[in-house]
This record gives C-alpha cells, structure tokens and sequence, in this order.
C-alpha cells in the first residue's frame, strides 16, 4: 500500500488550484463537480510524482460539522492497489462514512475513521 495523496478542503477551489498552479509548478487535472451536492475536487501532481486534492463542499464553517466541514484537512488517502483490497479492508468490520462505492471522479474507494476521528480514503 502506498499514500495516495492527500485532500485538504479550501472555500475558493479556483484560487487554490491557481495558486499552487503558479506556486508550486503542478499539473492540474479538471475539476470534478457534483451538482446533486456541491462537492467539487481538483487533483495536483507535483513533478515528483505526489498528489494532493483541493476539494470544496458547500458552505465550511470554522471548527465545522458533519454538515459543514471546516477549511483545513480533508483526508488521507491509501491507495491498496484492488478493488479488492478496498472492499475487503470496508467488510472487515472497520466503521465507514462512505462506500465502499465508484466515485464521480473514478476511483473505488471506501472513506472511514481512524481512532481519534480523522478521515481514511481507501482507494484501489
């Protein structure tokens, strides 16, 4: 298993992905959007291979909720190498927020918490 990347979640996803655009010298992929919520994502690579996602949701609210997250740390993201690996690792018992399913923007993962709250995206 290897990191993924990791998604931090900002109010202005344009600015953001301009920023580091300009910053950081990345390759921007398109922003995914999900018009049924609001959710909205963009993925970087820097030139040695790491990724992160910028990712905006709706209204963020500082200390947030479980309706409105706050800006800052989104989640982890473990990438297992499977399908499988996802689906076995989401039937093991371990609670999860989401999936395991096929995400909008191509990716079969499943999302949960770690002891202390913080969010795990397992994607294949």
């Amino acid at each position: 298993m290897t990191t993924g990347h990791v998604a931090l979640r900002f109010r202005d996803l344009i600015g953001q992905r301009k920023f580091c655009f300009d910053t950081f010298e990345v390759t921007a992929g398109p922003i995914h959007v999900n018009a049924a919520n609001g959710f909205r994502s963009c993925f970087l690579r820097l030139k040695n291979g790491a990724r992160f996602e910028l990712v905006s949701s709706g209204r963020l609210v500082e200390g947030g909720s479980s309706r409105h997250p706050a800006p800052g740390y989104a989640h982890l993201a473990v990438a297992t190498g499977s399908t499988a690996a996802v689906y076995r690792i989401a039937a093991a018992g371990h609670s999860t927020t989401d999936g395991p399913r096929w995400s909008g923007d191509g990716y079969d993962e499943s999302t949960m918490p770690d002891p202390e709250g913080n969010l795990r995206e397992i994607s294949a």
